[in-house]
């Protein structure tokens, strides 16, 4: 499996399934290997962290990240079940 196959599956799961997903394949990195992230992640996420730093009441905390999720993710599905079918007449 290439890694275009397997992105185009991934970003085809519902986005509660991809946010667990991250979850898990974070959750297996060991030590060393998150030591190896690339500068320009670690500049991203330095840049990041002072944005929080300055701006703190901006942020969300894990718990109202995981509801803001699962509200996107109840949308995203509800939207993706209400979608009319497309003819296959043509």
């Amino acid at each position: 499996m290439t890694l275009a196959t397997l992105t185009k599956q991934i970003k085809s799961l519902p986005a509660n399934q991809r946010a667990t997903l991250l979850d898990e394949i974070w959750l297996s990195l060991t030590e060393d290997q998150i030591a190896t992230v690339s500068p320009t992640l670690l500049d991203e996420l330095d840049r990041r962290w002072a944005d929080y730093k300055a701006h703190p009441e901006t942020s969300l905390n894990w718990e109202q990240a995981k509801v803001e999720l699962d509200k996107r993710a109840k949308r995203a599905t509800a939207k993706a079940t209400t979608r009319p079918a497309r003819s296959r007449i043509k």
